[in-house]
């Protein structure tokens, strides 16, 4: 049984507290302490705020700004969020989801965060910075590069943080 406050049945009436709730669910809050330095804009949601999960996978190589051939996501624009991602990288086997050997293990899984400021950063998450997220600076659009091998992942985001946006 899912976990539920209430379990709604078609066409039945639904409570602005469940509304509420929600919405304060889906939007990133601004923590209330007093201590807490960020921006008060946090709490101003508008139809701009949008979170995100993506996924992919890539086989050819993707390079260095701007010329990549890693284009991950353009929904969005994925400046001044924190992200979290969870990236597979191997040179030789072809561990992209639905290929030859999306079940074995690949020679690097690496999961970390990220706070992707105004963009224009490679940030390398491999050894011998094989594999890098970007996001660039004039359009907010999110690159992955590497030079050879393959690559799956899942990245996901906060709401922009309103300290840099």
């Amino acid at each position: 049984m899912p976990s539920r406050l209430t379990s709604f049945a078609p066409l039945v009436e639904v409570t602005s507290a469940v509304m509420n709730g929600i919405q304060d669910a889906a939007f990133t809050q601004r923590g209330s302490g007093t201590s807490n330095s960020m921006a008060n804009t946090i709490d101003t949601p508008s139809t701009l705020i949008k979170m995100r999960e993506v996924a992919f996978a890539l086989d050819g190589p993707s390079l260095t700004p701007p010329a990549f051939g890693g284009l991950i996501d353009q929904s969005i624009d994925w400046r001044d969020r924190h992200i979290f991602f969870q990236i597979d990288y191997d040179p030789s086997l072809d561990i992209r989801w639905g290929e030859a050997d999306d079940a074995k293990q690949p020679l690097e899984s690496n999961t970390g965060s990220w706070y992707t400021r105004t963009g224009g950063v490679v940030y390398n998450i491999s050894s011998g910075n094989k594999v890098g997220i970007y996001v660039d600076t004039t359009n907010g659009y999110l690159w992955i590069r590497k030079a050879t091998g393959y690559i799956r992942g899942l990245i996901r985001c906060s709401i922009q943080l309103k300290e840099r946006s």
